[in-house]
């Protein structure tokens, strides 16, 4: 479960607030708008991920984290192709909407519910695992999404990401295991016996 949820975790934190530290300038420059738009856009993805914070987390309540974190990976999926494919101001912020929404359905709070879900009380070294493959998206995503966009351009940049999500995240989200619940074994009722 560490793995699952880390790989998951490890894509949409990569793919959302860790995107615009090395693609701002590019995708600002080949949009012809100011870097303080594009950051405005993000921002907006930002108060997407709050507002929704506390419908999702009725949500989670209701159908539970695994149910939750598919939706997630699918507004990744719609909000990462609409970024690359955008030639305006309207897509730049259309797409932050989306990946906002992603971020709210598909980042920790689905993702540690389904650990407390299945793991209880010994849910935190699972948490803190997946936390730890979190904190690599920087490490890892920024010299990739800097080589992507020198070799192949910014918009495939994001669509690495889209792909992630689509070929990885979502089968993985997809697939989390049903957790049935526990029988208890009830003592079978005692034959009253009597004299004869």
């Amino acid at each position: 479960m560490t793995a699952r949820l880390g790989v998951s975790q490890f894509i949409g934190w990569s793919s959302g607030f860790y995107l615009p530290a090395i693609l701002a300038v590019p995708i600002s420059e080949s949009l012809g708008i100011a870097t303080e738009t594009f950051f405005w856009a993000f921002t907006v993805a930002l108060l997407v991920a709050a507002f929704l914070g506390p419908r999702v987390g009725k949500a989670i309540d209701k159908l539970g984290g695994r149910r939750v974190l598919p939706f997630g990976s699918i507004a990744f999926i719609l909000g990462l192709s609409v970024l690359a494919a955008s030639t305006s101001i309207q897509m730049l912020f259309a797409a932050w909407v989306l990946i906002g929404i992603g971020a709210a359905m598909g980042n920790y709070d689905a993702a540690f519910a389904t650990v407390v879900t299945f793991f209880g009380e010994e849910s935190n070294k699972i948490i803190a695992g997946i936390t730890v493959f979190v904190g690599l998206s920087s490490t890892i995503s920024w010299p990739l999404n800097a080589w992507v966009t020198e070799n192949f351009g910014w918009q495939w940049a994001v669509m690495v990401w889209a792909f992630a999500h689509l070929l990885v995240a979502l089968p993985l989200n997809l697939t989390i295991p049903r957790l049935e619940p526990k029988t208890v074994e009830q003592p079978s009722p005692k034959t009253p016996t009597g004299n004869r």
